[in-house]
């Protein structure tokens, strides 16, 4: 019986990746890297019951050390900003690692191909680290540091605005991967949007309410000008007014 060894199986990830991004997914079969690692594909098998577990394990090996900061408890005694900050820059550096990209740009040129590739890069990748990013919002939240209405919303719009002008023109290869100064840049951009949009709402500023009426204040009404029958009678009375002046001076 073949005793089944740490070593040997990082060999096989390793060639198994290597085969995977320079030659496609679909186009690299168990008995090629059999024979690239220099075994039978029982062996191999014995390893990984099938191509998708060694893809899998190829995917977690690529940014298991940097998922690994996003896996880290939050330090209790930080503040949001300071949380979101070290979240962002460990996901930026995570997402743009080169290997990653390339891993990505592989998924996605297979997507209408091997769904189920799709699926497993999904799963590992993207959507673990937005149920980590939800994990720390709701945190937050129960200790009143953030209060989003809906800490799933809260942790997309994170994800979406750290990424922002960075991510996509790497991926379609029209730009090198970013320096620190820049992703701090975005990232910064980002904490600030995030606490002022849902900061906890003693710090906010709230609009002044119109100042009340004092009730010793004089209100001046303007007199109602009298209406047409009035002035009619006004009128009329105007000769009879002056006839009577004219007899007492007589």
């Amino acid at each position: 019986m073949r005793v089944r060894t740490q070593a040997k199986r990082q060999a096989i990830v390793d060639i198994a990746g290597s085969m995977f991004l320079r030659h496609g997914y679909a186009q690299v079969s168990m008995a090629a890297v059999a024979a690239e690692v220099g075994g039978s594909k029982g062996t191999l098998y014995g390893y990984f019951p099938s191509k998708a577990d060694l893809f899998a394990a190829f995917v977690v090996q690529a940014g298991e050390d940097a998922f690994a900061p996003l896996m880290d408890a939050i330090d209790k005694e930080q503040d949001a900003a300071n949380t979101l900050k070290a979240l962002g820059m460990n996901y930026l550096r995570l997402l743009l690692r080169p290997k990653i990209i390339a891993i990505t740009r592989l998924v996605v040129s297979e997507a209408g191909r091997a769904t189920d590739l799709s699926a497993i890069y999904f799963d590992i990748g993207p959507r673990r680290v937005l149920d980590r990013f939800i994990q720390i919002f709701e945190t937050m939240k129960m200790s009143g540091k953030l209060v989003p209405p809906d800490s799933a919303q809260a942790a997309r719009e994170f994800k979406a605005l750290c990424e922002a002008g960075l991510y996509e023109p790497v991926l379609l290869g029209v730009a090198g991967i970013p320096s620190e100064r820049d992703m701090e840049a975005n990232v910064a951009a980002t904490v600030d949007i995030m606490c002022t949009r849902y900061g906890p709402t003693k710090s906010r500023r709230r609009p002044k309410a119109p100042a009340k009426q004092s009730s010793t204040t004089r209100v001046t009404r303007r007199k109602k000008p009298p209406d047409g029958d009035v002035l009619r009678q006004q009128n009329d009375l105007l000769p009879e007014k002056a006839h009577q002046e004219q007899s007492y001076r007589t």
